[in-house]
Parts: structure tokens; C-alpha cells; sequence
């Protein structure tokens, strides 16, 4: 069986694993892992817009900096993961993932926004769920 650490739609080889200090800065935002080693992250990953989440399995996740990005016209957002669960997924850069109760087995591209949400899971048998929208990053 694949995991997400052998085949990366996303990154690619352009992961790595969390630096202690990216661990610890991760837990003082209130993130638990009970394996953060298996966690990857992109090369430009950054710690700052990550909060109150749990990490289970392998996960992969990108850059979620404090860019804003355009939803709708003259509609901005900050990318971000707060509150969530997140098991054995990928998560792309400029996301903005909030009080995502269970996202399991889930693809997430590059700017895509789950927000308020039940779950979004697939089973090994059906492989991964893929939730993407492309949005402007402001200027």
C-alpha cells in the first residue's frame, strides 16, 4: 500500500520533514501530533497560520503564509488551518482550512477553502477526494 510519503501529487519530492522548532512553534499554537515525523511539509513551509489543529497518519502540507488571497472581488483572505482534523491527507499552499471536523484521505490543491465542515474522508478503496478552487493571491 501507498502512503502519501511514496507518491505526492502535489510537491512532488519537495517535501521535508518539521525542524524541532517547527515542532515546537506548531505546539504552542495548540497543533497535536502523536507522530510529527510523519509529517511533511514544503520546502517554503511556514508555522504562522497553523492553529489549534490535529494531525494524525501522513499528512503533507504547504505553504500557509499570510498572503492574502481574492475569493470573490474586493474579498480577501488570509490562508490558514485552525480547528481542524486532519488525517493521512495532503494539503496544498494558500489553503484556508476552519472548523473542518474530519478531512481523512483528502487531496486539498493550492488555494482551495474549507470552511465549517462535517467531514470530507474517502475509503483506501475509492483513493482520495480532491477539493480545489483557484483564487487570486492580492498584490
Amino acid at each position: 500500500t501507498l502512503s502519501l510519503h511514496d507518491a505526492l501529487p502535489i510537491f512532488g519530492n519537495n517535501v521535508r520533514s518539521l525542524t524541532s522548532d517547527e515542532i515546537q512553534s506548531l505546539e504552542r499554537a495548540g497543533n497535536r501530533c502523536e507522530d510529527w515525523n510523519r509529517i511533511r511539509v514544503a520546502n517554503d513551509f511556514f508555522t504562522g497560520n497553523i492553529t489549534n489543529c490535529v494531525f494524525s497518519g501522513d499528512c503533507i502540507i504547504g505553504r500557509i503564509d499570510g498572503t492574502e488571497i481574492e475569493i470573490e472581488p474586493n474579498v480577501m483572505l488570509r490562508p490558514h488551518l485552525r480547528n481542524s482534523t486532519i488525517i493521512a491527507s495532503e494539503i496544498g499552499n494558500s489553503c484556508i482550512i476552519s472548523s473542518a471536523h474530519i478531512i481523512s484521505r483528502a487531496l486539498i490543491c493550492h488555494n482551495a477553502i474549507i470552511v465549517n465542515t462535517g467531514c470530507i474522508t474517502a475509503s483506501s478503496q475509492t483513493g482520495s477526494p480532491c477539493v480545489s478552487k483557484t483564487f487570486k493571491r492580492a498584490k
